[in-house]
């Protein structure tokens, strides 16, 4: 009843979100800012952005 996860980004800012995109199998990019329950480099993410500005650029380097 979705869209295709090969398509799908997750962005998140905790474990959890990370740990679903895993379970689902897509990439995930973490938010330095936000809730953070570790350090958002030992969250796991695929990519870490400090700024909502960045995100486009991540998700075109995701679809190439």
């Amino acid at each position: 009843c979705g869209g295709d996860p090969a398509r799908a980004v997750l962005v998140g800012d905790a474990s959890p979100d990370t740990g679903a995109a895993k379970a689902a199998g897509v990439p995930c990019v973490v938010c330095t800012f936000g809730y953070n329950d570790l350090p958002p480099a030992e969250l796991g993410g695929d990519v870490t952005i400090g700024h909502f500005d960045a995100l486009v650029s991540v998700i075109e380097d995701f679809a190439a």
